[in-house]
């Protein structure tokens, strides 16, 4: 996929939750949307337009802190861009795209939380690893 696509990048954001501050971590969605920030905020910045596709169970509906705003903030006060963000969340039975995302993050959340190395040392070499609260 990624040879016939060369447009297409994988990224995935990890912490060690036990080293975030507890305060950090009353509100997950923040911790969520900083680790995608640091993941792929400057990639974003490359495009005019970008749609997020989250499944629907992981939009915090009660949140005012919604990840599409958050990166739109940053792209346009920070980042000096005018790319927009928009979220159509689809249910990974009918998204091929979710179903990818959530398999490469089971695969993520193995190597990080078992030590199984098998199967993601075939992804780790063209998966974009951001690391945050491992010190």
């Amino acid at each position: 996929m990624l040879k016939a696509h060369p447009n297409i990048s994988l990224h995935a954001a990890v912490a060690r939750k036990e080293s975030v501050a507890d305060h950090i971590r009353t509100d997950p969605n923040k911790l969520c949307n900083h680790l995608i920030e640091a993941c792929i905020l400057n990639k974003l910045a490359g495009f005019d337009d970008v749609t997020l596709v989250p499944d629907p169970r992981s939009v915090k509906v009660a949140s005012s802190n919604t990840l599409p705003d958050h990166l739109q903030m940053k792209l346009w006060f920070e980042l000096g861009v005018t790319t927009t963000v928009e979220s159509k969340p689809r249910d990974s039975a009918s998204s091929l795209q979710v179903q990818c995302a959530d398999m490469l993050a089971g695969l993520v959340r193995s190597r990080y939380e078992d030590g199984d190395l098998a199967d993601f040392h075939t992804l780790s070499p063209v998966l974009e690893t951001s690391l945050r609260f491992f010190e």
